[in-house]
């Protein structure tokens, strides 16, 4: 009889990573979730690099302002994030808390993003004539192409950061691994990003103009911004 309570028990007990999540503290949800997620942002991106580069020739897009962007600004959100939530998250399946914070992330990123728009419209008024996009719309379309990576990154980096807690081994060399691979890909993206102005590519003449209309309704380039 005990013996069919023991099995019994073992079968609805959860696996060992999820017991060993639920007693960490908020600092250490945090800290394995940031290098998860960054580990997961670095490689999605030269994934996404690489094929760009094997299907069209053009992977430099990838390298450089957008690249860095997308793999260092959602990781402090997403670290915020979980030591905002991860405690009532982890009463839940690891697949569920996965789930809803690739959500989580999706929105907070949009919402960062709305605001990073505001303020840089603020700071930079559009000039006369010009055709300028608001800040709603420029996060929408950001998010329209990032919202599926975003939450890759995020709800793959959290499922990853279940999965090592409470293996030291498996923890200490995912910290290696992360920040080896990190020593080759960040100096690559600042020297792309140092190359290439946000949204070109690497070897891109920097954007002095901007598209406009003119009284008689044609098309004309003006200085953008307050240049």
């Amino acid at each position: 009889m005990s013996g069919a309570a023991n099995e019994t028990s073992q079968i609805a007990s959860p696996p060992m990573g999820e017991r060993a999540w639920e007693g960490l503290s908020r600092w250490g949800m945090c800290w394995r979730t940031a290098v998860t997620c960054f580990g997961v942002g670095m490689a999605g991106m030269t994934l996404l690099s690489l094929l760009s580069t094997l299907a069209l020739g053009q992977g430099g897009q990838f390298v450089g302002p957008i690249g860095l962007v997308f793999t260092t600004v959602p990781v402090p959100i997403f670290a915020l994030l979980i030591t905002l939530f991860g405690p009532a998250l982890s009463t839940r399946h690891s697949t569920s808390q996965a789930f809803l914070f690739g959500l989580m992330g999706v929105v907070s990123c949009g919402a960062f993003f709305f605001i990073l728009g505001f303020i840089d419209r603020a700071s930079s008024p559009c000039a006369p004539a010009s055709v300028c996009d608001s800040p709603l719309t420029t996060a929408f379309l950001m998010m329209f192409f990032a919202s599926i990576p975003l939450f890759i990154m995020s709800s793959v980096g959290l499922g990853m950061a279940i999965h090592i807690s409470g293996k030291r081994d498996l923890e200490r060399a995912t910290l290696i691994m992360v920040a080896l691979f990190a020593l080759v890909f960040l100096p690559l993206q600042v020297f792309g990003a140092l190359q290439s102005p946000l949204g070109g590519t690497v070897g891109d003449p920097p954007r002095s103009s901007c598209g406009a209309f003119a009284p008689d309704g044609s098309h004309i380039e003006v200085p953008c911004g307050n240049d």
